[in-house]
């Protein structure tokens, strides 16, 4: 007697299979990112994380920055981007927007592991490394801004409910706009902590509803 059997793709977002993964990878991401920060952060002495951004726990010169730079900023960005993969795949149905966005998504996730793989110079600030850090932080925020408009476009096709889609777009937005605006009212150090929190909880209000809408690659 043969018995049928079905496999069940990794990254199907129904709610009887393994779309629970993608939420928890969020979360496993996310904690290993602030809990970098803060381990390292109280480590160093006169470090505060009100005045300094996150970047310089990683920065060349300073005590333990290849680790930071490997836990807190290419773990977690490689975590993600196999959520981004996912996701990408889940939505590969649901229209050209919502694809687009999805793919475009996965660079911004790589974008945020390659900061901890070119890291800032505290003796040079003109070096190259330094450099292509701050273009990875451009394209991080561009990228998040880009795809998560055009994946709250195109999520229509599941019908999330406009107050998600609004909503959606509006905290994609935000990222940039904590890069580039806020830090003249609140400090670069405070604005770039938001800008990253927005994100990872913006990456897990995604999942979880493409998760609800039984979406599957």
């Amino acid at each position: 007697m043969k018995i049928a059997t079905r496999a069940t793709p990794l990254f199907d977002g129904r709610p009887d299979s393994g779309g629970r993964l993608l939420p928890a990878l969020v979360l496993v991401a996310a904690a290993c990112f602030a809990g970098s920060v803060w381990g390292f952060g109280a480590a160093l002495e006169g470090y505060s994380q009100l005045v300094y951004p996150v970047s310089v726990l990683g920065a060349r010169g300073i005590p333990h920055a290849v680790a930071f730079g490997l836990i807190g900023f290419v773990l977690p960005g490689l975590l993600m981007a196999i959520v981004a993969a996912g996701l990408s795949r889940s939505v590969a149905s649901a229209g050209a927007l919502a694809r687009i966005g999805g793919w475009i998504l996965l660079f911004a996730t790589l974008a945020f592991a390659a900061l901890g793989v070119f890291a800032l110079d505290v003796d040079n600030s003109e070096a190259t490394s330094g450099r292509l850090h701050i273009a990875c932080w451009s394209l991080w925020w561009l990228t998040t801004a880009t795809g998560g408009v055009l994946l709250s476009l195109g999520s229509s096709r599941w019908r999330p409910g406009l107050s998600w889609r609004i909503g959606s777009a509006a905290v994609a937005l935000l990222v940039p706009w904590c890069s580039l605006f806020a830090p003249q009212a609140w400090g670069f150090a405070l604005s770039e902590r938001i800008a990253f929190g927005l994100w990872f909880g913006w990456w897990l209000l995604a999942v979880a509803q493409i998760h609800r809408a039984g979406l599957q690659p």
